[in-house]
């Protein structure tokens, strides 16, 4: 079994200096890389064996999100959470009554007009999560997006948090409607007038199923191995016209009536709506297009590869492939001999979401390489000459699936 070097210094360096760069970094801390390149995209073959069969083993998941408001410094010391089961439910981000209200810009996480949450589903063993982007077009008619994004992370959070306790699959949370309850919180919040918002909402449960509702342009990558096992579509009505939960104002209606302008109105019943079933060692990146449109999903997966693989949580089998460790305090502290706050205290979920909010930022100042978003606008606007990255709120959620018995209550 050969395993690429990883040189703490520059995983350090990674996270502390976020003008630079990832490739060269990469590159000098994975000195053979090039040889193992192949594990890390679609053409990988996974072995079929699981040492975790999903039927049995109880699955925990490790949940760390990481994010970035467009015009604000990098702050991954600050901006970025775990998901502890072991939490009172006052100390889950956007569950309190006074952040409910989108008015709440106090209670709110610094990540501009994107949102997410996490939470338990009542008192049972599945998790709801998911990230949300406030459509920055309302601006032009006097609103703050960010009111209905994190409004709309607000109640879902709430929503899941005092679902019922129930043993019947039959009233089991299921994504669309925990979307549906979130918008409907958001259209009868006073304080909330106007604003429209993608979403990309999720319900994990104990035994391993995945059901994902997905509606506009955020979306998720599910990493099985090296593998891209599954990539979300983007839903739009047009180039950079997402699918988006709506609200207007009264006098905004009257006026589209008098002018015989119609608005765009999707519905949680228009959602892309997904199932997984997760194994031990599975990786879910769900993020909004502040990294989409700066990253590409082979990129993502290539860079989440190399760190699953330099913390040993992937090891590469000459005649296995990909291999799972056992170990699951490798998840908790992946790196033990770097002394890193991030490392530390959010383990291998809280450094995958830190990487990538970092990278996708770097990506989206750079004027001279263009991200996906800069490869459309050509293909769309060919003589319009837009260069580089796309300025954007960043907001990822890394999720690191689990199976066997959870220590110490920590997910």
């Amino acid at each position: 079994m050969r395993h690429i070097t990883f040189q703490h210094p520059a995983a350090q360096a990674l996270l502390l200096h976020s003008s630079q760069s990832l490739s060269p970094r990469v590159r000098r801390a994975f000195p053979n890389a090039s040889r193992h390149a192949r594990f890390f995209h679609e053409s990988l073959t996974c072995s079929s064996d699981s040492v975790y069969p999903t039927t049995t083993a109880t699955t925990t998941y490790r949940i760390s999100a990481a994010y970035s408001a467009k015009h604000h410094p990098l702050n991954l010391a600050r901006n970025i959470y775990t998901f502890d089961s072991r939490s009172k439910a006052a100390e889950f981000p956007l569950v309190h009554d006074e952040a409910t209200s989108g008015s709440k810009h106090s209670q709110r996480s610094d990540s501009g007009q994107d949102a997410f949450f996490v939470s338990p589903v009542g008192s049972s063993a599945q998790i709801a999560f998911g990230v949300a982007d406030g459509v920055g077009g309302w601006a032009d008619s006097g609103v703050d997006p960010a009111d209905f994004s994190h409004g709309l992370c607000s109640y879902m959070a709430r929503t899941a948090l005092h679902f019922p306790r129930t043993t019947s699959a039959h009233t089991e949370l299921r994504a669309r409607q925990l979307m549906e309850a979130g918008y409907s919180g958001v259209t009868h919040d006073e304080d909330i007038l106007a604003g429209g918002s993608t979403a990309c909402v999720s319900v994990a449960r104990s035994d391993g199923f995945l059901e994902v509702a997905n509606l506009g342009d955020s979306g998720f990558l599910h990493l099985r191995r090296g593998n891209i096992l599954y990539q979300s579509k983007p839903q739009t009505h047009a180039f950079n016209t997402p699918y988006q939960l709506s609200l207007m104002s009264p006098a905004m209606l009257a006026r589209s009536r008098l002018f015989g302008r119609g608005y765009l109105k999707d519905m949680p019943k228009d959602a892309d709506i997904t199932n997984h079933d997760l194994e031990h060692g599975d990786v879910l990146l769900f993020a909004t297009d502040g990294v989409w449109d700066n990253l590409s999903r082979q990129q993502l997966s290539t860079t989440i590869g190399h760190f699953m693989v330099a913390s040993k949580a992937w090891n590469i089998d000459k005649e296995s492939g990909v291999v799972v460790t056992k170990d699951r305090q490798v998840f908790a502290n992946p790196f033990p001999d770097l002394d890193h706050k991030v490392v530390k205290l959010h383990g291998l979920s809280g450094f995958l979401a830190a990487l990538v909010t970092r990278e996708a930022k770097t990506a989206s100042i750079s004027r001279s390489v263009d991200g996906p978003f800069a490869q459309e606008m050509r293909r769309h606007f060919p003589f319009d000459g837009y260069r580089g990255g796309k300025v954007d709120d960043i907001c990822v959620m890394v999720v690191i699936v689990l199976k066997g018995e959870e220590e110490g209550g920590h997910a």
